[in-house]
């Protein structure tokens, strides 16, 4: 894995809030090691407290696009493609009960 530095433009409020994630006991430190996993020492320094945010951006992120995704296929899904799932579902659950 490469790790790069890379500036980060930040405001006021920006910075507020990141003091705010650095600072132990604050509840923004505890939501963000909790949605991090739990183990970055946010405290350490400004880096690894913004990469414990990006990290809970990328998976909320990604997370929006699979939503997206299955949203647009439900959509293009058909009265015939509801009807298939329906009828090879009954099936299943006939196989499966007479197991």
């Amino acid at each position: 894995m490469e790790v790069r530095q890379t500036p980060v433009p930040l405001t006021q409020h920006d910075l507020e809030f990141l003091e705010a994630v650095r600072t132990p006991g604050s509840p923004e430190y505890t939501v963000v090691r909790r949605l991090a996993g739990g183990s970055p020492k946010l405290e350490k320094s400004s880096a690894v407290a913004l990469h414990a945010l990006m990290s809970i951006a990328h998976k909320a992120v990604l997370e929006e696009v699979m939503l997206a995704g299955y949203a647009m296929l439900a959509a293009a899904q058909t009265g015939k493609d509801h009807a298939a799932h329906r009828a090879a579902w009954h099936r299943a659950a006939e196989v499966a009960g007479r197991e």
